[in-house]
């Protein structure tokens, strides 16, 4: 069975959409027993120096707060991260139809380089986190418009044979969930919650849609435009947070 951490209050996060994180450390003590305390897991990672720690699936304001709670006591109790870490995110979309999953990855695809601009340089296009399309580290694993429009995968998602690739689409045959791979490693519970309000409100607005609307809004869009639409169509704060 699935542990959840889950409220029926969502003025905080702003999204009912499910989601999770994993958060990589270079150095920390195990920790085994205060992660199992409050509902995470800790775990090996051979990438790693330090521990994973894993949350439950989470949603509302619950889920946001405990995010936010044991992300800022890693920090207190010693934690560290380094480039070699990441802070991986878990959208649930199980409810999200097939024209809305390719509407999504559409949206991620054209606005690549805005949410690039978001996180460190030194997690742009890295092994584990490459860029959908025109990454330095293969091409065997890329996904583009044409990908996203004629995928036979019978929920819509781009076809991946690896799980690296900053939209990590292959997490949602075993979780119904996309995985977003690219922001720095982190002890800092405000830029993850709102990393999560980024992305779970994203989900929410795309998955609405149909693919010809995402191509027709964004398809002929500088990125400082596509930053201005997403202005208008999200919560402005959020977005106040990265420019």
């Amino acid at each position: 069975e699935v542990s959840c951490i889950e409220s029926d209050d969502y003025d905080r996060i702003g999204s009912r959409r499910t989601f999770g994180v994993e958060m990589e450390t270079d150095t920390c003590d195990d920790h085994y027993e205060w992660a199992r305390g409050h509902g995470w897991a800790c775990c090996d990672d051979g990438s790693i120096n330090g521990k994973e720690f894993v949350s439950p699936v989470l949603s509302g304001n619950a889920g946001y707060d405990s995010a936010k709670d044991f992300i800022n006591r890693m920090g207190r109790m010693g934690c560290t991260v380094s480039e070699d870490c990441g802070f991986h995110l878990h959208i649930g979309v199980s409810d999200v139809s097939t024209d809305g999953i390719k509407s999504i990855a559409l949206a991620y695809h054209y606005a690549r380089n805005v949410f690039e601009a978001w996180v460190d340089k030194s997690r742009r296009d890295t092994y584990y986190a490459r860029r959908n399309e025109g990454s330095k580290h293969g091409h065997s694993d890329q996904w583009g418009y044409d990908d996203i429009i004629n995928s036979e995968h019978p929920n819509g998602c781009p076809k991946q044979s690896t799980r690296y690739v900053w939209i990590n689409w292959k997490a949602y045959d075993r979780f119904k969930t996309f995985e977003v791979r690219s922001h720095e490693p982190t002890c800092d519970g405000n830029a993850v919650c709102n990393w999560i309000r980024l992305h779970t409100e994203f989900a929410d607005i795309f998955g609405k849609m149909t693919p010809r609307q995402v191509v027709r809004k964004f398809r002929h869009l500088t990125d400082k435009q596509i930053v201005r639409e997403l202005r208008v169509m999200m919560n402005e704060t959020v977005i106040d947070y990265y420019t």
